[in-house]
């Protein structure tokens, strides 16, 4: 607005008494013409002809300021009568580029917590002031989010510091979820106490882009094998595991008539990993299906991700705090307790020495490292629970199960034992076992909890990493 624009309106505005505080006031003050030319001015111009008025808005916003914190501004004259007690509906926006084009920089005045700042329309007052303690004011906020940013780079920092994390899981268009999905119920079946599923190849063809890796996997084996001569006592507990892998029936020796398969074939490069902060096994073997073969294809490569089936994070830890009486669990060695189809149990094989011989050993469940392997999970559960008689456990799980990891609550003890024995009941029809239940009541903790060295006076629990 030019400076002859603007003592235009403060000089109609005072002639005809007029406080002028939005856009519709102003637009009264000016002919056709004069309004014509002010469309055409750069402060307009700024606002790229995309200011939102809000003509049936219910957005309002109390002017109320007692007359004594006025005091000191009396000589002002203010852009609105700030003592009326009334709501004011907002008549438009100013964007922050062009906002400075109606307010005078340099003409502020403060008292008392009060700030008086002149634009054109007079002094506008903002702040705060103190109330005794007796009164009791109410504050509304109101967050508006809006998803109208194009740079990718600006979203995703954005995406990022709004919860702390970054989701980097796979998404994928409706066609590909339908029939990802339809492909897992198609061959899903319960025997033997448990699921069995087929692996998501990512076409019929997929699987035989395979190449059989066994010297790769030996080469990774002897380094392993080196390392073990270093520390015995790693070695020692790293061959428990698989001892009690063979015993549960997780995986198995692959017989000699079935050493030259008919199947793809491909071999788990695997390592220890150690954490000394687990409550349960301290060492556990991590399976490297990334690892490529002769003609650079690995496993991973040949399979499909699957859609992400896990409840919204943020949601869900927000459900949790709803209750008075917080509850976890969660599900003891999930992915292990699926089973996979005997056609595609060779591309899950794997090198293990526990002696001075090389023993081909093969999972017949869903390995961890197998890039499907948390669609598989998350379907079947999805597949189990939908196939249960629904329930207010049912959906409890259905929505707060996050992975293998439970959060829930209740709102008294009776409750939460109700829940314990449900939640347990529904899942042990699918073969799987609720365990490691924690809580904040410290009746239900001793009377769930495994763990006898958690010191409930003491100690704190992470859920899903966070504590």
């Amino acid at each position: 607005m030019s400076e002859e624009m603007k003592q235009l309106v403060r000089t109609r505005a005072a002639s005809q008494g007029w406080l002028v505080r939005s856009a519709k006031a102003l637009t009264s003050l000016l002919n056709e013409s004069e309004l014509s030319s002010l469309v055409l001015e750069d402060a307009i111009a700024d606002f790229d002809r995309r200011l939102h008025t809000w003509d049936e808005a219910q957005t309002a916003v109390e002017l109320d300021v007692p007359r004594d914190r006025l005091v000191g501004l009396e000589s002002l004259h203010l852009a609105d009568d700030y003592m009326s007690n009334r709501q004011v509906t907002v008549d438009i926006l100013i964007r922050m580029d062009a906002y400075w084009k109606f307010v005078f920089p340099n003409k502020v005045l403060q008292v008392e917590g009060l700030v008086a700042q002149e634009s054109v329309f007079g002094w506008i007052l903002s702040g705060s002031w103190k109330v005794s303690a007796n009164q009791t004011r109410v504050s509304t906020h109101l967050l508006c989010i809006g998803n109208c940013v194009t740079n990718p780079l600006l979203q995703n920092f954005w995406d990022l510091e709004s919860i702390g994390i970054c989701s980097v899981e796979a998404s994928c268009d409706a066609s590909t979820y339908n029939l990802t999905i339809q492909k897992f119920e198609r061959d899903v079946k319960f025997c033997d106490g448990r699921y069995k599923v087929a692996l998501p190849w990512r076409s019929d063809t997929a699987k035989y882009d395979l190449q059989n890796n066994v010297k790769l996997a030996h080469k990774r084996l002897d380094t392993l094998c080196c390392k073990f001569e270093k520390d015995p006592c790693l070695k020692t507990a790293y061959d428990s595991v698989f001892v009690e892998y063979e015993a549960e029936g997780i995986c198995e020796e692959v017989p000699p008539s079935e050493l030259e398969s008919t199947h793809p074939t491909y071999y788990l490069p695997h390592r220890p990993v150690v954490r000394e902060s687990r409550s349960s096994t301290k060492v556990r073997p991590v399976f490297d299906a990334s690892a490529p073969s002769y003609n650079g294809i690995s496993l991973n490569d040949c399979l499909e991700t699957g859609p992400s089936l896990n409840p919204d994070l943020v949601a869900t830890l927000l459900r949790f705090r709803r209750w008075l009486i917080a509850l976890t669990a969660d599900i003891t060695k999930a992915f292990l307790q699926i089973s996979v189809r005997k056609e595609d149990r060779d591309v899950h094989r794997f090198l293990w020495k526990p002696e001075e011989s090389i023993r081909v050993m093969r999972f017949t469940r869903v390995p961890f490292g197998n890039k499907s392997s948390p669609f598989l999970l998350n379907a079947t559960i999805k597949h189990h629970l939908d196939l249960c008689p629904q329930s207010e456990d049912v959906n409890e799980l259905r929505e707060n199960l996050y992975v293998d990891d439970w959060l829930t609550g209740a709102e008294s003890i009776i409750e939460g034992q109700a829940k314990f024995t449900e939640a347990s009941s529904i899942l042990s029809k699918a073969g799987m076992t609720l365990s490691k239940w924690t809580s904040s009541d410290k009746y239900l903790m001793e009377r769930f909890s495994n763990d006898l060295t958690f010191e409930y006076e003491k100690e704190t629990l992470k859920i899903l990493g966070m504590q």
